[in-house]
């Protein structure tokens, strides 16, 4: 099957696709007690977000020791080295959730 190509309309769609699932994000923080901002967290803070998106958003691929760091890190490291980490496609929906969490 081919991938439709990305337009602005798949991006929105996306965005609010993400945006939905905040709220089952925002419980899972609270429950753990993670801060609200993502350059606070700790390295077990990360893995917690990663397994929550992986089940979230049924990713695939994901290799959790490529993000054994603290959330500070994670944010500096850019969308680039953020994507070479992750699986194609998977670590966009990753970097806009994570883009999001920050705002």
């Amino acid at each position: 099957a081919q991938v439709p190509p990305l337009t602005p309309g798949t991006n929105k769609k996306m965005t609010e696709a993400l945006k939905a699932s905040f709220a089952s994000w925002e419980k899972e923080q609270e429950r753990l007690g993670i801060p609200k901002d993502p350059r606070l967290w700790s390295e077990s803070d990360v893995s917690r977000w990663l397994n929550w998106a992986i089940k979230e958003f049924s990713l695939e691929g994901v290799v959790l020791q490529h993000f054994r760091m603290r959330g500070r890190d994670m944010c500096a490291m850019g969308k680039e080295n953020f994507l070479a980490r992750t699986p194609p496609f998977m670590g966009d929906i990753l970097w806009e959730h994570l883009e999001i969490l920050q705002k």
